[in-house]
C-alpha cells in the first residue's frame, strides 16, 4: 500500500509527539538548567575582557612559551615534531645555565593548547596562538563543569549533580583558575582530574559488563596520565583513588569483578606518569606509588569487613596518621626525592622550614573556615558537614569516595592557598549532598503516604514539585551570597593588565617596561630583577633573565636577595659575577593627595597599599637570605634608614619627608642620573608613565666597580 501526501503531515505529528514524550518536562527543564549554568561559567570568565585581553599572571606565559615551540615544531615538520619539545633546550631563563624544558616542565599543558590553536587553523580560523591559548582556559572550565555535574549525579543524582555544577561553576577559587588568559596547569589538570574520576566511577558501576568496566578504567587511566602530564596534583588524585581502594577493601565496599579493571587501571595511570620526563621512573619510588601498589594488590586477598561506625572512622584516621609517619621511615631505603612544595602540602608545618615556599602567596594557608570564606562557598559549610554526616552513617562505595575526596580536599585546599581550586568540587558535591539530604526526606515522606498506584503517582508529582521548588530556593538563597562574590573575583583585570596589583583597573605600567626592553636592549642583554618578574621578562620582554617563577635554582634566588639588601659596592660585585646588564625593579608608591585640592603632596608605600612591590617583598628576600629583616623595618611598617641605605632602597626614587600621625610621608628623589655620567654606576634608562600607583625602573649597569 503506497504513502499518501496527506499521511505525511500525520507521521510527522507522531515523530514530534513520540520527540514531545520522550523529552518530557523534567528533561528540558534540567538541560535548560545545565545550559544556564554552563552560560553563566562563560559569561563570569569573560568579564576581565573589558580591562584588556592577555595572558593572566606568570606561569601562563611560559605555558604560552611552550606552546609556541610546540606549534611552530608541527608546523615545520609535521605531527611527530611534538617531540621535539623533549629535546628543547632554552637559554632566555635562568642564564648563563638555562633550562631543559622538557624534563623540568609538564608537557600537557602547552600541548593541548598548540593542538587547539592548530584544531582552529584546520578549521580556518587564524585567530593567532596566543589568543587561542586566552581563551581556551574558559572552554576547558566549561568541560569541567560537565564533568562535575556529570560525576555529581552519578554519586549522588540529579539534584546533587545540578547543585554541586553550579556551585562548582561559580566558586571563586575555581574562577581564578579557569578564567580569561589563565593557561597554567589547572587548565589541563582540573578537567582531566574530573574526567578520570566520573570513569572511575563508571567503572565500578554493577551495570557495566566486563567489556565496559576495562573500556571505563582504561579512560580513568588515562586521563589520570593526562593529569600527570599537566599539573602536580596529579599525586593528590592517585594517593586519593589508593586510599578509596585500601579503605573499600577494609570496609567489605570494594565492588564485585572490578578489581582486575581497577589493577589495569592503577598500572596504566603509573606507567602513564613515569613516562613523562619530569616525574620519570623515580616517580615509581614516590610513597605515592607506593600507595598505589598496596591498593593494586591488596582487593586480591580476602576481604577485611569493618562496620564504619564513629569507631570505625577513628581506626581508619589512626592508620592514616600511622602510615604518614612510617612513610618517612620507608624512604630512607628507597631513593624518594619529595619537593619541599609538595612536603609542604602534606606538612604545612614544613613551610616554616623553608622561607622561599612561604614567600609564594598562594602557598599560604588558609585554615578550615578562613577557606570557605575566601573561597565564596562559607555558606556551605554546614551542608559540607551535614554531607559527611550523612556519609559516615549510611556509606556504601560511592558515598565512600566521595567522603575521602571531601575530607582530603579540605585538608590540602586548607593547607596551601592555590589547592582552593582542587578542592572547590568536591566540596561544592559534598555540601550538594548535604542540601539534598535536607529535601530528600520530603520527597520520601510524601511517596510514603501515596495509596495505591494512581495515588502514589499523583504523590510523587507532587513530591517532585515540592522537591523541585526547594531546589531551586536552595539556588536561589546560593545565588544570593555566593554569585554576588563571584562576580567580584570574575570582574578583575588579569595580572598583566593591572601591573601585578589588586587595583581593578588599567594599569600599563609593567606593558610599557616589557615592551620598552623588548624594544631597546640588545638581544642578548641580561637582566637582573626579583624572580617574580622572570617569566615576564623573558618571555615577553624577550631578554636573558637570572631567575623566574620556576624557583628551581634556591641558591640564585638567594643570592639575588643578598644583592638587593646589599651595600652598593657589594650589590655591583654580585652583578658583575651574574653578566648582568640591566637591573629592574618594581613599586607600588601610594599618592597622598590634599582633599581640598586633590593635589599630590607625597607618597605612601607599606603603610598605605601592602606588599605589591619590592617596598614590602624585601621582607621575604631577608629571609631567604638569611637576614634580620627587623633591620629594615619596624612593627607598625615604617622603613628604617638602614633600608634606605641597601642597593634596593637606592633603586627606589623616594625618601623620607616626614612624618604625621605615624604615617610616613615620602617625596620623589631619583639616586641614579637619567643619562650616562661617569661618576655613576647606573643609568636609570626607563621609569613607567605612572598613570596609576604602579612604578617599574630599569637601570642600565655601567660599570661594576665603584
Amino acid at each position: 500500500m503506497g504513502l499518501g501526501l496527506g499521511d505525511v503531515p500525520r507521521g510527522i505529528w507522531e515523530a514530534v509527539g513520540e520527540l514531545r514524550v520522550t523529552l518530557s518536562a523534567l528533561s528540558l527543564a534540567r538541560y535548560s538548567a545545565l545550559l544556564l549554568i554552563l552560560l553563566v561559567t562563560v559569561g563570569l570568565r569573560l568579564l576581565p575582557v573589558r580591562y584588556g585581553v592577555y595572558i593572566s599572571e606568570f606561569d601562563p606565559w611560559l605555558q604560552f612559551y611552550a606552546a609556541d615551540f610546540i606549534a611552530d615544531s608541527v608546523l615545520e615538520g609535521g605531527p611527530l615534531a611534538v617531540l621535539d619539545f623533549f629535546d628543547w633546550h632554552s637559554s632566555i631563563t635562568w642564564y648563563p645555565e638555562g633550562v631543559d624544558m622538557g624534563t623540568v616542565y609538564f608537557p600537557g599543558v602547552p600541548m593541548a593548547g598548540a593542538f587547539f590553536y592548530l584544531g582552529l587553523l584546520a578549521l580556518g580560523l587564524d585567530v593567532g596562538l596566543e589568543t587561542a591559548v586566552i581563551y581556551f582556559p574558559i572552554v576547558t572550565g566549561v568541560l569541567s563543569v560537565v564533568f562535575a555535574y556529570l560525576l555529581g549525579r552519578r554519586l549522588g543524582g540529579e539534584v546533587v549533580g545540578m547543585l554541586g555544577a553550579f556551585f562548582f561553576s561559580v566558586s571563586p577559587a575555581f574562577m581564578a583558575r579557569s578564567g580569561l588568559g589563565w593557561f597554567d596547569t589547572e587548565t589541563m589538570g582540573m578537567l582531566a582530574m574530573l574526567a578520570a574520576l566520573y570513569f572511575f566511577v563508571e567503572a565500578m558501576s554493577p551495570r557495566r559488563g566486563v567489556r565496559g568496566r576495562y573500556v571505563f578504567a582504561s579512560l580513568s587511566g588515562v586521563f589520570i596520565g593526562i593529569m600527570a602530564a599537566s599539573w602536580g596534583a596529579f599525586l593528590y588524585l592517585l594517593g586519593t583513588l589508593a586510599l578509596f581502594s585500601i579503605a573499600a577493601w577494609v570496609l567489605g565496599l570494594f565492588p564485585k569483578g572490578f578489581r582486575r579493571p581497577h589493577a589495569m587501571m592503577m598500572v596504566l595511570a603509573l606507567v602513564l606518569a613515569a613516562s613523562v620526563p619530569r616525574n620519570g621512573v623515580a616517580f615509581l619510588y614516590n610513597p605515592v606509588a607506593l600507595l598505589v601498589y598496596a591498593a593494586v594488590v591488596l582487593p586480591f586477598f580476602s576481604r577485611v569487613r569493618l562496620r564504619l561506625s564513629w569507631g570505625g572512622v577513628l581506626y581508619l584516621v589512626s592508620s592514616v596518621i600511622g602510615l604518614a609517619l612510617l612513610v618517612p621511615q620507608l624512604t630512607a631505603f628507597v631513593p624518594v626525592n619529595i619537593g619541599a612544595r609538595y612536603l609542604a602540602v602534606v606538612n604545612p608545618f614544613t613551610k616554616f622550614d623553608n622561607p622561599l615556599v612561604q614567600s609564594v602567596q598562594e602557598h599560604v594557608g588558609a585554615g578550615l573556615v578562613a577557606f570557605f570564606v575566601n573561597t565564596g562557598m562559607g555558606f556551605l559549610l554546614p551542608f559540607v558537614a551535614y554531607g559527611m554526616y550523612l556519609m559516615v552513617r549510611e556509606v556504601d562505595v560511592k558515598k565512600l569516595l566521595m567522603l575521602i575526596l571531601g575530607a582530603s580536599s579540605l585538608y590540602f585546599a586548607s593547607s596551601f592557598a592555590r589547592l582552593g581550586t582542587l578542592g572547590s568540587p568536591f566540596l561544592a558535591l559534598v555540601g550538594a549532598f548535604g542540601i539534598y539530604g535536607i529535601l530528600d526526606p520530603m520527597y520520601g515522606h510524601l511517596v510514603a503516604e501515596g495509596r495505591g498506584r494512581k495515588k502514589a503517582r499523583k504523590r510523587v508529582r507532587e513530591s517532585r514539585s515540592y522537591v523541585l521548588a526547594g531546589l531551586a530556593l536552595v539556588v536561589v538563597l546560593g545565588s544570593v551570597l555566593v554569585f554576588p562574590m563571584a562576580r567580584d573575583a570574575g570582574d578583575s583585570p588579569v595580572t598583566l593588565a593591572s601591573a601585578s596589583t589588586n587595583l581593578r583597573g588599567s594599569i600599563p605600567d609593567w606593558i610599557e617596561a616589557l615592551e620598552w626592553v623588548r624594544m631597546n636592549t640588545p638581544g642578548d642583554a641580561v637582566v637582573a630583577a626579583w624572580w617574580d618578574y622572570g617569566y615576564w621578562l623573558s618571555f615577553i620582554g624577550e631578554r636573558r633573565s637570572l631567575a623566574d617563577n620556576g624557583t628551581m635554582n634556591q641558591t640564585r634566588i638567594e643570592l639575588l636577595a643578598a644583592m638587593f639588601l646589599s651595600d652598593e659596592e657589594t650589590a655591583l660585585g654580585i652583578l658583575e659575577d651574574l653578566d648582568a646588564d640591566y637591573v629592574a625593579v618594581y613599586v607600588v608608591p601610594f599618592p597622598l593627595t590634599d582633599p581640598n585640592t586633590g593635589e599630590i603632596f607625597g607618597y605612601c608605600f607599606l603603610q598605605c597599599i601592602g606588599t605589591a612591590g619590592e617596598e614590602g617583598k624585601f621582607v621575604q628576600m631577608a629571609r631567604i637570605a638569611g637576614i634580620d629583616e627587623t633591620r629594615f623595618i619596624n612593627a607598625t611598617g615604617q622603613l628604617l634608614p638602614e633600608f634606605w641605605a641597601t642597593f634596593l632602597g637606592g633603586l627606589i626614587p623616594y625618601e623620607w619627608s616626614y612624618s604625621e600621625g605615624g604615617l610616613d610621608v615620602y617625596q620623589e628623589a631619583v639616586k641614579y642620573p637619567r643619562e650616562f655620567d661617569e661618576g655613576s654606576a647606573l643609568t636609570l634608562v626607563f621609569s613607567s608613565s605612572r598613570r596609576s600607583v604602579a612604578e617599574v625602573l630599569i637601570y642600565r649597569v655601567e660599570r661594576y666597580t665603584p
